[in-house]
């Protein structure tokens, strides 16, 4: 599709009024992405995938996953000045990514 995309359960996006292809808004107390659903009878009940190598420039005001998952600061990316340890532009990560996180999905709009 060239798009980030979510699978979803077909069951759970009937509930939401969700339909394949459609834009969703996934978020919890941390904050909010919305992505495109494909929908998939092999993801289960509850349950959503979205798969990490997206860029952040793919979302929407640039909101991807990461603002979902909540994590502790990596206290070595707060380093500097010590060789290799230093901050670089996309190579300081400050939560754990890809992670298995609560959050609720609604239709886009």
């Amino acid at each position: 599709q060239g798009r980030p995309f979510m699978l979803m359960n077909m069951d759970d996006a009937a509930a939401r009024n969700i339909r394949e292809g459609d834009e969703v808004r996934a978020y919890n107390d941390m904050g909010d992405f919305r992505i495109h659903v494909k929908l998939s009878a092999a993801v289960r009940p509850e349950q959503v995938i979205v798969y990490n190598g997206f860029e952040p420039f793919q979302f929407k005001g640039w909101k991807d996953p990461a603002n979902v998952e909540p994590g502790m600061v990596k206290w070595l990316h707060l380093a500097g000045g010590y060789g290799h340890f230093r901050f670089r532009s996309l190579c300081w990560q400050p939560v754990p990514i890809d992670r298995a996180v609560r959050l609720e999905v609604e239709a886009a709009g």
